[in-house]
């Protein structure tokens, strides 16, 4: 089992059904045109976004600052040709998918920061991404009620290895 992030925020908030948080993955191998478009949508838009490598090679991208539903529905359908699984709802926030996963997932991590999304940041989402990834984004006091799932990991082929 591992735990992740919705993009949504608890359904008993009362910002549920209007706004979402912008999350997204790639998968191994790295593509250098891809990041460059994902990190160029984060900025055009003035999103605060956190990049970080997961144990398998891939990276997720997560943002701190609520947007529009619409908005979101837009930006994903921007991305989704470069990850034909997304919309991604949930990102996994527990390193436990691969063999010593937490060895690159806190240390590579970049961050970007849009002119005014003090005033859109949720407090408790920049709370921990600056816990978990030392980094620095910043919020107005805008709260919002975070919702973490539990989930079974998918099987990860490991190469039999003959001797």
């Amino acid at each position: 089992m591992t735990v992740g992030l919705t993009s949504t925020l608890s359904p008993s908030d009362e910002k549920y059904e209007h706004f979402r948080f912008l999350f997204f993955e790639t998968d191994k191998p790295y593509n250098a045109e891809h990041y460059n478009r994902i990190i160029k949508l984060y900025e055009r838009n003035q999103l605060d976004v956190l990049v970080h490598q997961t144990g398998g090679g891939g990276l997720h991208f997560l943002s701190p600052t609520l947007i529009t539903k619409d908005l979101w529905k837009e930006l994903m359908d921007e991305l989704k040709d470069i990850n034909q699984k997304c919309p991604m709802i949930t990102l996994r926030t527990k390193p436990n998918k691969y063999v010593d996963e937490p060895s690159v997932w806190y240390k590579s991590s970049v961050g970007y920061s849009g002119r005014v999304t003090e005033f859109f940041n949720v407090e408790e989402l920049c709370f921990l991404l600056n816990k978990w990834f030392g980094s620095n984004f910043h919020s107005n006091a805008l709260h919002g009620i975070l919702r973490f799932v539990e989930y079974p990991l998918p099987k990860v082929e490991v190469p039999c290895v003959r001797t």
